[in-house]
């Protein structure tokens, strides 16, 4: 949108944080980006594959403890035959076993017969296994061996990865209602078996005060406990949680292990330590190091820093061309909230240097996909004129926008910049306010 410039007086308009201080806006964005099972992009993101590998090791170490497994010097064939005969003679370790090779021949009808005779003799982890064929396929009302919730049941009996996965449903209401009070349970009573993913889903609930009160000594606790048992995202969320009390300086060395394991948000909040300096200089060329570390990565905060970081040359030689790109890169970003942080982050002055136009830019962005506090950032500026820029009009329409979309900080100043029109401005102003129409993500 173009700015109109109006020539009037100053209106005397104090530019308004969207935050009150670095360390709220941030704490803010991990809340709202939070995972529910601890993965950064979907299933190709390195957190999903840490913890698909950790279940599918968990499953391997499972499989040995309740199924027979097929030895050394056996052909699959005769594996298949000895699987056979000891089925029939009620074996139910055999009988899992024999369910799940016909599962992984592609025959399912007679995998959830198997592995149902199995569960029916109190196989705990056939029972886990015939509910994620379950939840694969989903029940028939023919199919005996699907008549009963297998998942529910091994979860009942104490199955800490069926427990997890009753956690889940609850947690995402897919499969059973959405009740974040019952995941958190079951994510506390498979955290008791130190199942590491529970410990982070549940660490997660309590530091965000998800199906219960926010519990910072539990989540602590938690995130440490799956941290101990080698888990990376138990490392990251106790930096987390270490950072959220203010505890940068010991926030420090989960972060490193979890930047190690190539969660890229953990080099993030690497950046921003060695920015803060937490009990020690600054380190302008540790912060640079992180933060292009995780730019790379994708994270999108720290693409919008090291472009910052390349074009003054912070910590390492200034590079105004890679700069370049990656002001592209962010100019391609449509999520609002996103686009307000980083509004933010040049309002602030703290991870990049401050410059009160690009503020502006961002948060005219933002504004126009709808976002209620880039519209009353967007709105103070351009009153202000702080930013370089002043219109009035386009303030108008702003601070009205946003006090009607819950930002109680713009009336006072929508009420200031009415003051400062005349009536034709004010028809003018109150058209284009009213025509408005968030541009699509």
């Amino acid at each position: 949108m173009l700015a109109r410039k109006v020539a009037l007086a100053s209106v005397d308009l104090p530019v308004s944080r969207a935050s009150g201080n670095l360390r709220a806006m941030f704490k803010a964005a991990f809340l709202l980006a939070l995972f529910s099972t601890l993965s950064m992009r979907g299933a190709e993101s390195v957190a999903a594959r840490i913890e698909a590998d950790y279940r599918a090791k968990r499953q391997a170490a499972l499989s040995a403890q309740w199924m027979e497994v097929k030895l050394p010097f056996e052909t699959p064939a005769a594996f298949l035959a000895r699987l056979l005969d000891t089925a029939r003679d009620g074996d139910s370790r055999a009988t899992a076993a024999l369910g799940w090779a016909f599962h992984e021949r592609g025959d399912d009808v007679r995998a959830r017969s198997w592995l149902g005779s199995s569960a029916e003799r109190g196989n705990r982890f056939a029972a886990y296994l015939l509910g994620v064929l379950q939840s694969a396929k989903g029940a028939s009302g023919d199919d005996a061996a699907l008549s009963v919730d297998w998942m529910q049941k091994a979860a009942d009996d104490g199955l800490a990865e069926a427990q997890f996965e009753i956690a889940l449903r609850h947690a995402q209401g897919k499969g059973a209602p959405l009740d974040p009070a019952a995941a958190r349970a079951w994510y506390a009573r498979a955290g008791e078996q130190k199942y590491a993913p529970a410990l982070c889903n549940l660490a997660t609930m309590e530091l965000q005060g998800t199906g219960g009160a926010v519990d910072l000594k539990k989540a602590e606790e938690h995130f440490r406990a799956a941290a101990d048992a080698g888990f990376p995202q138990g490392f990251f969320g106790l930096g987390q949680v270490l950072r959220v009390q203010n505890r940068l300086a010991d926030a420090a060395a989960p972060f490193e292990r979890a930047a190690e394991a190539g969660i890229v948000e953990a080099d993030f909040w690497l950046g921003c330590i060695a920015c803060e300096g937490a009990g020690k200089p600054r380190d302008e060329r540790e912060a640079a190091k992180h933060f292009l570390k995780a730019a790379l990565g994708g994270n999108v905060l720290a693409q919008a820093i090291a472009a910052d970081v390349l074009r003054r040359g912070a910590g390492v030689p200034a590079d105004p061309d890679a700069a370049a790109r990656w002001d592209v890169e962010i100019e391609k970003l449509s999520n609002p909230e996103l686009v307000a942080t980083i509004g933010n982050l040049y309002l602030e002055g703290r991870l990049v240097q401050r410059d009160l136009a690009k503020a502006l830019h961002f948060f005219r962005r933002a504004a126009e996909h709808g976002q209620p506090a880039a519209q009353r950032l967007a709105g103070t500026l351009l009153a202000s004129g702080e930013a370089g820029e002043r219109d009035l009009e386009e303030a108008y329409q702003w601070l009205w926008l946003a006090a009607r979309n819950g930002q109680p900080e713009a009336e006072p100043a929508f009420q200031a910049v009415l003051k400062a029109m005349n009536g034709p401005q004010i028809i003018q102003a109150a058209r284009r306010a009213a025509e408005f129409q968030p541009q699509p993500q």
